[in-house]
């Protein structure tokens, strides 16, 4: 592609295509930066895509492209700069009017990088703007979803239950949409210590969003619900039993698994118990979430507890320190 852009600008310099070609050219370094074989980053790209806006602003493809660069600098992980970009776009008077499609989805941008830079406000005040505002239906139910999300992050576990529940009633069709009113939500009600009403809403959300990512860790999360409020231990069992029954290794359903042998620990033979921990550890290792080999490290010492070998309990605690 990029030969053949040379060779016909070299044979047709004035080309009414040129405008065309000049943000492909930018799309092309974009698929190409993803490619491991190349050397091209995402500052090479959204390079080339300003350059293309500079050049061509009145360009139809300004407007998107525009967006898209902000978009990029979120996911670089580059909050600053895509609140630079984003605000850029809204006061760009060759997209039209503040009540454009895309100058609300800037906005939504504009909401996620300050949640990204702990701005709880301004990114609250970004969504209470779109919902606000905005002419677009679907964007004034994510905006009001988000809200929830931004005091999820924050650890306001009261607001975010407050949020979601405002967000539930007054757009109740955007609950296929927005599991994370759920799952959110119930995780606030299990910081705030409210057993009961949490596991209500785990229970809801597995009914829901059986499919989801997140459903294993509902399911893991029934079973410790179930523990801390004192229900039979066969029952404990039997949530983190079919958590990995339903999920298998998959790194989401892997908690389940490490608790699961945990707690079997105390019935199996030295042996098997000897099995049980270097099968622990394994997972472990496997699953990329944070502290993991910590929360291994616990589990380890929590089946020798069981098993009355306080010693070899205090040992693995006392190497992880």
């Amino acid at each position: 592609y990029l030969k053949t852009v040379e060779w016909f600008k070299e044979k047709y310099p004035k080309s009414e295509y040129n405008e065309i070609i000049d943000f492909m050219t930018a799309d092309v370094y974009q698929a190409m930066a993803k490619e491991p074989e190349h050397t091209y980053n995402d500052d090479i790209v959204i390079q080339k895509y300003k350059e293309a806006i500079a050049k061509y602003p009145q360009s139809p493809l300004a407007e998107r492209t525009s967006l898209k660069i902000g978009y990029l600098a979120l996911e670089q992980g580059d909050s600053l700069s895509a609140i630079r970009l984003f605000k850029e776009h809204i006061d760009n008077k060759n997209f039209g009017d503040k009540d454009v499609l895309s100058k609300d989805l800037a906005r939504m941008g504009m909401g996620l990088a300050f949640m990204r830079l702990n701005k709880w406000e301004d990114s609250i005040a970004q969504y209470d703007d779109i919902e606000k505002n905005s002419k677009n239906r679907d964007l004034k139910v994510e905006a009001a979803y988000r809200r929830g999300d931004v005091w999820v992050r924050a650890k306001n576990y009261a607001k975010a239950v407050d949020e979601y529940q405002k967000s539930l009633k007054k757009y109740p069709e955007g609950q296929p949409y927005y599991p994370n009113a759920f799952y959110n939500q119930a995780e606030s009600l299990f910081g705030m210590q409210k057993y009961p009403e949490s596991l209500d809403l785990y229970r809801d959300f597995v009914k829901k969003f059986p499919s989801s990512d997140h459903a294993p860790y509902a399911m893991t999360r029934l079973g410790e619900l179930m523990e801390i409020m004192g229900a039979d231990k066969s029952r404990v069992m039997g949530a983190y039993l079919e958590t990995y029954f339903r999920y298998g290794e998959t790194p989401s359903a892997v908690i389940a698994r490490l608790r699961l042998l945990s707690a079997r620990m105390k019935s199996m033979k030295p042996k098997e118990s000897a099995n049980a921990v270097d099968e622990i550890m394994t997972l472990a290792k496997k699953v990329d979430l944070p502290n993991m080999e910590q929360f291994a490290t616990v589990m380890v010492a929590d089946g020798f507890t069981q098993r009355g070998e306080f010693d070899k309990s205090i040992d693995p605690l006392s190497k992880y320190y």
